[in-house]
C-alpha cells in the first residue's frame, strides 16, 4: 500500500459491493490487469463518493478485473482529479506482455482460448494470435513490444524459421509492408515446407508456389484471392468441383478455421 501511495497519492481500499456501475462502459479487460488483480498489484480506479456509494469515473476495467480475481477490496482514488475526468484511461500493455499474461492465466485456470476471451471481452482469435507471439523469434517480439511491428503482421510469421522471421519482419518495418505483403511472403515459406524434406535448404524469398496454377484465368484469379485471404495455398478443380487447402501446421489450420468462421 505504501508503494501505491507514493505513486498515486492517497489510496484507500473499498469493498467491491460499494460501487455503482455503468454497464455501458464494459470495455475489454487487458490480461495484464486480470493478472495484476490475482497478484494483488491492481492500480487504483478513480471514483466519487455519492449517495452512500462510489461512482466510478475512470477504471471500470479495474473493477471487472477484481471481480475475475475474486478480490473483495479495490484500491480507489476518490474526489475529482485530472485523471478522474477521463473515463478512457488505458491499462493495456504491449501485445507481447499481454501474451505472457494470457499464458499464465491459461495455465493457472486451465481455460481454452475461447473461455479466456469470454472473460476478458476479447475474441478467441485475438487470444490465439497474442499467444502465438510467444513462439516468435525474440528479435521479432522486440519489434512488436516497441510498437514498430503490428502484432497482426507478426503472427503471420510464426510457422517459418526464426532467421526468416527476422528477415521478413525487418523488411516489413523498413518498407512499411501491409498485412497482405507479409502474408504473401510468409506463405511462400509455408508452401515450401509442404514440399521440402527436413534437410532441404530454405529457398529464396521469391520461391515458386507449390501448386501449378490453373490454366483458366478466372479460376486462377479465384485461387489467388482465396490463398491471400486464408494465408494458405488453395487449388480449385473445376471438373471435380473440389477445393483443396494446404496448410503448413496446426497453427495455420487454426487460422484458416477462424477465417472460415468454424468454431471448434
Amino acid at each position: 500500500m505504501e508503494t501505491s501511495k507514493r505513486k498515486y497519492g492517497d489510496v484507500q481500499l473499498v469493498d467491491v459491493e460499494r460501487f455503482s456501475l455503468d454497464s455501458s462502459r464494459n470495455r475489454p479487460i487487458p490480461a495484464t490487469l486480470w493478472l495484476a488483480a490475482e497478484e494483488g498489484t491492481l492500480p487504483p480506479l478513480y471514483a466519487q463518493f455519492e449517495n452512500n456509494s462510489y461512482h466510478i469515473t475512470a477504471g471500470h476495467e479495474i473493477w471487472r478485473a477484481a471481480q475475475l480475481a475474486q478480490r473483495h477490496k479495490i484500491p480507489v482514488l476518490s474526489g475529482r482529479t485530472e485523471a478522474s475526468v477521463s473515463s478512457h484511461l488505458s491499462y493495456e500493455q504491449d501485445p507481447v506482455t499481454e501474451a505472457n499474461a494470457l499464458a499464465i492465466l491459461k495455465e493457472t485456470h486451465g481455460l481454452t482460448d475461447a473461455q479466456l476471451g469470454e472473460r476478458l471481452g476479447w475474441s478467441r482469435k485475438r487470444v490465439a494470435d497474442y499467444r502465438r507471439l510467444l513462439r516468435l523469434d525474440p528479435g521479432v517480439q522486440a519489434l512488436v513490444k516497441k510498437g514498430r511491428l503490428p502484432y497482426t503482421l507478426a503472427v503471420e510469421l510464426v510457422s517459418i524459421p526464426e532467421n526468416r522471421q527476422r528477415e521478413i519482419a525487418e523488411h516489413a518495418v523498413t518498407l512499411q509492408w501491409s498485412l497482405a505483403d507479409v502474408r504473401s511472403r510468409a506463405r511462400r515459406w509455408k508452401v515450401h515446407r509442404l514440399r521440402a524434406s527436413p534437410d532441404t535448404q530454405t529457398p529464396p524469398m521469391e520461391a515458386q508456389e507449390a501448386f501449378i496454377e490453373s490454366a483458366d484465368p478466372d479460376i486462377r484469379r479465384i485461387e489467388r484471392a482465396l490463398s491471400d485471404s486464408l494465408g494458405c495455398p488453395v487449388r480449385l478443380d473445376a471438373r471435380r468441383g473440389a477445393l483443396t487447402i494446404n496448410y503448413a501446421d496446426l497453427d495455420a489450420l487454426d487460422g484458416v478455421l477462424e477465417k472460415l468462421g468454424v468454431a471448434i
